[in-house]
């Protein structure tokens, strides 16, 4: 008859062993400091992955905090043997399964007393190995490129959009403060810096509608929002729409022909403007103490995400769940210029900034969960702006120290 094993261990990651199994790491200080970063790293950005594993047990009537000494021993088992296998995703989980069932038999042991059968519990530990896995080996800092030229002569930060059939359209402001544009099609051919005019005086935002519309928005000389628009064969003229900004602008879209654009306003406050499709509609307060232009993006769930830099240099977060508004939280750090957040596979949020070094610097979000700060090497002047495409690679762009544009790449 198997024994429960009531009394239990507590390990440094706030999980719970039977006095019996006391991993080996746990003898040496300095393997467990890292396995511990590690582990923390790893788990904090997997929760809402694992929300299904938890939801599993609670089906055979396992209490939460037992589902959750199994889900920590299986995550952290691989992080500790993930580079001790080879081959494809699929068959590191498939060695670290047979190696697991062996080592740690009383974890299968106690999911037979709550009637998984053989199979069951194979295909549900199978599934954890398997997304720890895959976040294990998500290690963009450790995959970034070297930063790369790509010349000309901009006087602000870039602003990118990748479509679907990943052309790439950049904009930024010119020596003269005019807008200027230059796109990258879908075979990858790049073509020349050409003008679109305009006075800004602001870093310029831009969104893509579909496979053939463009929309840009800067702010004016008279610190109003400046709009021009691409319809698919030609560009519309400048047309104001008002307001008084003190910020760059920030723009997404939530579906087709829809477009928010946000500013920071003259009390340091967020405002909103939306299209619907038909009109304008009128600036809206969303509070906030904003010492940056703000950052925007809508996930697949159509939920509308907001970042800025906070009073402190920090970055704060705000968001719309479908129904409300959340507060404006921090996410701690010390940024240098605005964020630019992106959306990449899973709903992972990444948000990126300029450091204290004048580095770019980025965490990720994954589901309510939020990682520490990393950092790449190399200088740059401006807010950087970044682009998920491809299905997994991560594009920022920014301007360097000799006013050139600057690319860095990674696949995630």
């Amino acid at each position: 008859m198997y024994y429960y094993p009531y009394s239990y261990y507590v390990s440094p990651y706030r999980s719970f062993y039977p006095y019996y199994y006391q991993p080996y790491h746990f003898k040496y200080a300095h393997r467990q400091r890292q396995t511990d970063q590690l582990f923390q790293k790893v788990w904090s950005v997997i929760q809402s992955e694992l929300e299904a594993s938890y939801q599993k047990l609670d089906e055979y009537n396992m209490d939460r905090r037992t589902a959750n000494i199994i889900i920590q021993q299986v995550v952290l088992f691989v992080v500790n043997n993930a580079t001790t296998v080879s081959g494809s995703i699929s068959q590191q989980t498939n060695q670290l399964w047979k190696r697991f069932s062996t080592t740690h038999t009383w974890i299968l042991q106690l999911l037979v007393t709550y009637r998984l059968t053989e199979v069951a519990i194979e295909k549900f530990l199978k599934n954890i190995i398997f997304i720890t896995l895959e976040n294990v080996q998500y290690s963009p800092e450790k995959e970034w490129s070297g930063w790369e030229s790509y010349g000309g002569q901009i006087t602000s930060g870039p602003t990118v959009t990748v479509n679907e059939q990943n052309k790439v359209d950049l904009f930024a402001r010119g020596i003269r403060r005019e807008l200027l544009h230059v796109s990258r099609d879908e075979n990858k051919e790049w073509g020349e810096w050409k003008s679109l005019g305009g006075t800004l005086t602001s870093s310029p935002a831009a969104v893509s509608l579909g496979d053939n519309y463009l929309h840009v928005f800067a702010r004016g000389e008279n610190k109003e929002l400046l709009h021009i628009y691409w319809n698919g064969e030609s560009w519309s003229d400048w047309e104001t729409l008002g307001g008084v900004l003190t910020s760059s602008p920030a723009v997404c879209s939530g579906g087709s022909n829809k477009i928010d654009v946000f500013v920071r306003g003259t009390d340091r406050s967020l405002y909103r403007k939306n299209w619907n499709g038909e009109k304008w509609g009128d600036w809206q307060p969303l509070g906030g103490n904003l010492t940056s232009a703000p950052s925007a993006l809508v996930d697949g769930e159509k939920k509308l995400h907001l970042f800025a830099r906070g009073g402190n240099q920090d970055l704060i977060y705000k968001n719309w769940d479908g129904e409300k508004w959340s507060d404006w939280e921090s996410v701690g750090g010390r940024l240098t210029s605005s964020p630019s957040a992106i959306i990449s596979k899973k709903n992972r949020i990444t948000v990126f900034a300029r450091g204290v070094d004048s580095t770019l610097t980025y965490l990720i979000r994954n589901g309510h969960n939020w990682s520490e700060w990393q950092s790449v090497s190399g200088t740059i002047t401006s807010e950087p702006s970044a682009t998920f495409s491809e299905g997994k690679r991560i594009d920022v762009w920014a301007k360097g120290e000799k006013n050139d544009l600057l690319h860095i790449w990674t696949e995630n």
